[in-house]
């Protein structure tokens, strides 16, 4: 092996410089290519023996070779860009916009958008096409291009050369809700040409938003407040919906309020205006009652057009409404259970109370019954007048209700009877509402209260009463007929379901029989379970599972005696007693107890034992 002329150490703290002119030597005595060359071209191995030869020690080479890769880099990159069509290519010189020419955009009214473009390429630029996308509830009337598609929304611009422009004018009314942003989106794809007409490379596009909002409708509502409301103060608000358009029919138009819970539009929840005609105003009032300690509220309506296709707001009204707080109130309580039996007394409290600082003058209270089963002939504890459905008192019943000082409050006590039966009624349930007039400030003052229902429990009975001859003529007893001291006369006893409210369930019917009647276990029961007679403590008893509204054959018949005493003798002798009936109302699900009393030998229902029936002889 031949010895090498010289051995380079490259750990050597030798001039680095030196270190690589010895290595460049060497490769050149070896035959060998000179070790610079392009170093993406070099394998690995090349690559490593660079770093390990050439850059490893000298940063700098590193550095330089780094900005001649760059360098080489760019001027391929260049090339590239200019046989693209350089700026031309990259750069977009088609102005495309679109605007409203009107100031205002009102649903439902007729609007135009202009479009405009211009070519400022230095070439032609081909086979341009123009699309539009518009919102979803926008009817195109009209385009001022012969060759619009309609259905597609395009329209072919066709070749344009530099400095080409035009203007493109469309017409539709756009519907929305108001305030709602709407846009309007285009795009003009085409073909760019260099400077030999020679078509560059891809398909360009150059995009337009139109944004707008919804001002205004052509509906419009109004409506008016006094300057100042009470709180709790009802006041009728007029209503107006007006239709401006001169085209346009609205068959379907709904009216709401804004909810708040403060503000309480009384027995309205939305009003429905149909077929309102060009130029026609509806109008109608809307009782308004505001209950804040605030003093400012925010009142507002809002009116919707109903169509298969939308549900547009098109118009909103709202009035930041000033209230005062006279602080006069009128309360009332039932002293009752929840829930009330037909033919029971209702109990009231009425409570009044100025707690403001001004006097309140010309006080007039108010109780408003409202329910068929009210009976306002039956008051008890009242020196109230009765007028309608109303028990109202004055300064002439009460008084101090003249004026009433501040911190001055005073207590009305009633008692209100419910009727026993209501034929044909569907209002079942008993509804109280206060009212407070007033003279506050020069203003009359009406407050109403909000109704305070009391539930009338299903008017659940039992009808008895003894036969001794069947309807129909048959002798049903047995004995002497009038009864006599000493001796048995028999009588069946009939007993007939009655209810006429609501359903009942589990409903048990009891009587006792008195010590001089005997049961002699003859019994009839078309529904519900057998008769049962305990003999111990002489009841008779019999359950429903479930009774319903005004039953028919439902009911119970047996057989008892009687032996009179010398003590009844003139009389009508007890022959059932403690007559009792409950059950669970359905609607209610209170628990109705009623006690009945007693029944006699006196033949009430039987026609032909009327004619023989007497007293005990």
């Amino acid at each position: 092996m031949t010895k090498p002329d010289k051995i380079i150490d490259v750990n050597t703290n030798e001039n680095l410089e030196q270190i690589e002119e010895d290595i460049i030597e060497a490769a050149d005595k070896a035959g060998k290519k000179n070790i610079i060359v392009n170093i993406f071209s070099a394998p690995r191995e090349k690559l490593k023996r660079r770093w390990e030869v050439r850059y490893k020690f000298n940063k700098k080479h590193l550095v330089m070779d780094i900005l001649i890769a760059l360098g080489v880099l760019f001027l391929i990159g260049l090339n590239i860009f200019w046989a693209y069509g350089g700026f031309h290519y990259f750069f977009n010189r088609l102005d495309f916009s679109a605007q409203l020419t009107n100031e205002k955009v009102v649903s439902g009214a007729t609007s135009e958008i202009v479009v405009q473009y211009n070519n400022r390429n230095k070439f032609e630029i081909e086979e341009a096409v123009l699309s539009l996308t518009f919102p979803k509830y926008f009817v195109l009337e009209s385009v001022d291009r012969e060759n619009y598609d309609a259905l597609n929304n395009i329209l072919v611009l066709g070749d344009l050369a530099p400095g080409a422009n035009g203007k493109i004018v469309i017409t539709g009314k756009i519907y929305g809700n108001i305030d709602e942003k709407q846009a309007v989106f285009g795009a003009i794809n085409y073909f760019k040409t260099d400077k030999k007409d020679a078509r560059l490379w891809g398909q360009f596009r150059n995009n337009m938003i139109l944004e707008y909002s919804i001002n205004d409708s052509l509906l419009m509502i109004e409506a008016s407040l006094p300057d100042k409301l009470v709180r709790g103060q009802v006041f009728d608000m007029p209503v107006k919906i007006i239709n401006r358009s001169d085209n346009i029919t609205y068959k379907k138009l709904l009216l709401t309020p804004v909810i708040d819970e403060q503000v309480k539009f009384v027995e309205f929840k939305g009003k429905e205006i149909n077929n309102l005609e060009p130029g026609a105003i509806s109008e109608f009032k809307i009782k308004v009652m505001i209950n804040t300690d605030k003093t400012e509220k925010n009142v507002g309506l809002s009116l919707a057009w109903i169509a298969p296709e939308w549900n547009l707001i098109q118009a909103q009204w709202q009035k930041n409404q000033f209230v005062v707080d006279q602080k006069f109130t009128l309360t009332q309580k039932v002293l009752n259970t929840k829930t009330v039996n037909p033919g029971e007394w209702v109990d009231f409290v009425l409570n009044y109370e100025n707690a403001g600082t001004f006097t309140i003058e010309n006080a007039k209270l108010s109780l408003q019954l409202m329910g068929d089963y009210w009976d306002l002939s039956n008051l008890k504890k009242a020196n109230g007048l009765v007028s309608q459905n109303y028990v109202v008192w004055t300064e002439n019943e009460i008084p101090r209700l003249a004026l009433i000082q501040p911190g001055e409050k005073g207590e009305i006590k009633l008692s209100i009877k419910t009727k026993a039966y209501v034929s044909g009624s569907s209002d079942f349930d008993l509804k109280s509402i206060t009212v407070l007039n007033d003279l506050f400030e020069g203003n009359v003052v009406t407050i109403t209260s909000d109704p305070l229902t009391t539930r009338l429990n299903s008017n659940l009975a039992v009808q008895a009463y003894p036969m001794y001859y069947a309807a129909t003529g048959d002798q049903l007893g047995r004995g002497s007929l009038p009864p006599k001291v000493g001796e048995s006369t028999k009588y069946w006893v009939f007993a007939r379901l009655i209810n006429d409210i609501s359903p009942v369930e589990k409903v048990t019917l009891t009587m006792e029989l008195p010590l001089n009647v005997s049961w002699s276990d003859k019994t009839s029961v078309a529904v519900g379970d057998p008769l049962v007679y305990d003999p111990n403590t002489r009841t008779v008893s019999w359950t429903v599972s479930k009774l319903p509204v005004k039953p028919t054959n439902i009911g119970l018949a047996f057989e008892v005696s009687i032996i009179p005493t010398a003590s009844q003798v003139g009389q009508n002798p007890v022959l059932i007693q403690n007559i009792k009936i409950s059950g669970k109302d359905e609607r209610t699900g209170a628990l109705i107890e009623k006690e009945l009393g007693n029944i006699t030998t006196k033949l009430i229902q039987d026609t032909k034992g009327k004619l023989r029936d007497g007293v005990v002889r």
